[in-house]
């Protein structure tokens, strides 16, 4: 009697390959196709022109619209032709750019396209995905749902798709969703309030802030969102009389330490001098003061618990 071992399947799926997640890209094997298909691209996109079938342009924009449609029916979405053709008209300078009023979402998602396709030699680093995902979901939620932008993970097996719209969903990074996905204040002047938080917030340990396609900035520390913008319908940035938010501090030391930072950098304080305040469980230290567009802003500590 013989017996015979079958060979083993190969990797259906990419994350089954024995390097995953770092894998290689072979240029020079593809170098040749991508030579050949961009060769065919131009003669055809030629030969329209020639028998003025349509414009190049307007090819350009049909391919976009099409690869447009077609992303954000993967995540569940379906987008007005219009806005989408309206959309990436704009980008390309076509007359009919103003047929349509912007849609936010389609807007994100083309400024994505037209980011990965303009700048495909630029590093596919952990900010510019950050960015993506802030252009993919406007003020951080995506339909009345939060999802978190500026985290990531490493996956464990199959790729997933986890949207917010599924019951029982988690962030990336497998947390559970809280109650707050961001907070976004509104600035007149961005360069000058962009300068006051980067300040501000590094001296609790955060990163500069990057900016969106949107010129908007966002800050990641600790799992939250924390962003500026110029509001949306153009007029002045205004402070919300009895509002305050608030940032959290390791100790007292770097309490006083984002406090003196943000003064140095065009705030102004506020309220008591920075100190403890309350006795007992309620003991905390505060530190007040406000931003260049005149946001009130608090740095508290919390003393940890005896045991």
């Amino acid at each position: 009697m013989t017996s015979s071992c079958s060979p083993s399947p190969q990797p259906r799926y990419l994350w089954q390959q024995p390097g995953w997640p770092i894998l290689q890209i072979d240029a020079a094997t593809l170098a040749l196709a991508l030579e050949l298909a961009r060769l065919e691209q131009g003669r055809l996109l030629g030969l329209l022109d020639a028998i003025g079938l349509l414009p190049a342009q307007e090819v350009a924009r049909e391919l976009w619209v099409q690869e447009a449609l077609a992303t954000a029916q993967i995540e569940g979405q379906r987008f007005e032709l219009a806005a989408v053709r309206s959309s990436v008209a704009r980008r390309l300078g076509l007359d009919d750019a103003g047929a349509s009023a912007p849609d936010r979402s389609v807007e994100g998602l083309v400024d994505v396209m037209q980011d990965a396709v303009g700048r495909c030699d630029a590093p596919l680093d952990a900010d510019r995905l950050w960015r993506w995902q802030s252009a993919l979901f406007p003020g951080g939620t995506s339909g009345a749902l939060p999802w978190g932008a500026g985290v990531a993970s490493r996956p464990r097996g199959p790729l997933r798709y986890a949207h917010p719209h599924h019951r029982g969903a988690t962030t990336p990074t497998g947390d559970p969703y809280t109650m707050f996905s961001h907070v976004m204040l509104g600035a007149s002047d961005l360069d000058k309030s962009r300068q006051f938080y980067d300040a501000f917030l590094g001296a609790l340990g955060c990163k500069p802030g990057f900016t969106d396609p949107k010129n908007r900035t966002f800050w990641r520390h600790a799992g939250s969102t924390f962003a500026i913008t110029a509001p949306i319908n153009g007029e002045p940035a205004s402070h919300g009389n009895g509002a305050t938010t608030g940032f959290a501090a390791e100790s007292p030391e770097q309490a006083d330490a984002a406090h003196a930072a943000g003064l140095a950098a065009g705030g102004v304080t506020c309220e008591d001098p920075p100190g403890w305040r309350g006795e007992g469980a309620g003991r905390m230290y505060l530190a007040y003061l406000r931003d260049p567009a005149g946001n009130k802003l608090c740095v508290l500590h919390r003393p940890a618990k005896a045991a």
